[in-house]
């Protein structure tokens, strides 16, 4: 039962990682696409 429960907190503790990294990776990405879109709106 405590293996089970270990394995299980495991399990959780990867898809937060996970789930924190998808969020820096999209938030990275949006940050460089407004960017981008703001310096081709300021050139036009």
């Amino acid at each position: 039962m405590a293996l089970n429960c270990r394995r299980h907190l495991y399990r959780i503790a990867i898809l937060i990682t996970l789930a924190l990294r998808w969020h820096c990776t999209v938030s990275l990405l949006t940050a460089a696409f407004v960017s981008r879109v703001g310096n081709i709106r300021n050139v036009a």
